[in-house]
């Protein structure tokens, strides 16, 4: 099934990770020696129970990984906000035309600028990675510093073409037709972040060697079975879950 995430799977197991499928987090907890928690393409807000969840995970020094479609509430703003990420409401367009090299429409932002992140640092030079539907994922302005976790560091690890935008317009994403074009004062310029690694002193534990993790992209499609072998999309995605658990 092209559209499944078998292949995502398979190369965690070959890592010796187990996959335990889906936690229903409104009456399970965490459990404590899960080396990573996945957030993958959710379709509906999450509730404050499961929200209470995520954040005690993440405050007690844990780690996760979201892969976020655009479209849709994920209930967390308030989470990301205090790691200083900000989730765009909209889908990026990319107008450079280099996704026409494999196929690739303006609705799948193609990525060939990486930032400086041990996540992308064994990524080729000119390598090329795509996100069909992605939304923008970026560090927000300056917070003040009680709103913000301690010692947070933000790094954008993927940076779209300059001719690129956030589209505020998001009925394409649901299959519906609408006019997509920059509208100054609604979208949002281009180059745009797509994805964004953080690392922060966890709220709960004073230690300053234990640190949470967060990895968070605006995209679950680039690792879905047709994508996650083409290009460095399969690359960038394990990079992550490596980083993500190095220091469990």
């Amino acid at each position: 099934d092209g559209n499944g995430f078998s292949m995502f799977k398979g190369r965690l197991e070959e890592m010796n990770y187990t996959v335990s499928g889906s936690l229903d987090l409104t009456s399970n907890a965490i459990p404590e020696d899960a080396a990573l928690l996945v957030v993958l393409a959710p379709k509906e807000p999450f509730s404050a129970e499961e929200r209470g969840e995520v954040q005690r995970h993440l405050s007690s020094g844990n780690n996760a990984l979201f892969l976020l479609d655009p479209g849709f509430r994920t209930g967390l703003e308030r989470t990301f906000i205090h790691y200083q990420i900000q989730l765009g409401q909209n889908f990026v367009v990319d107008a450079s035309g280099i996704g026409k090299l494999f196929g690739a429409d303006v609705s799948s932002p193609v990525v060939v600028e990486y930032g400086n992140h041990p996540i992308t640092e064994e990524i080729p030079r000119g390598g090329m990675s795509f996100f069909p539907m992605a939304r923008s994922v970026m560090k927000m302005p300056s917070l003040r510093p009680s709103a913000v976790a301690s010692e947070t560091q933000v790094v954008s690890l993927l940076t779209t073409h300059k001719s690129s935008w956030g589209e505020s317009n998001i009925e394409p994403v649901f299959g519906r037709e609408a006019t997509v074009e920059f509208n100054r004062g609604e979208d949002t310029q281009g180059p745009l972040s797509l994805g964004v690694a953080v690392e922060a002193q966890p709220d709960s534990i004073t230690d300053p060697d234990t640190k949470t993790r967060l990895v968070l992209f605006g995209d679950s499609d680039f690792v879905r079975n047709q994508f996650f072998g083409q290009q460095v999309n399969g690359e960038l995605i394990i990079s992550s879950i490596k980083w993500l658990t190095e220091s469990r």
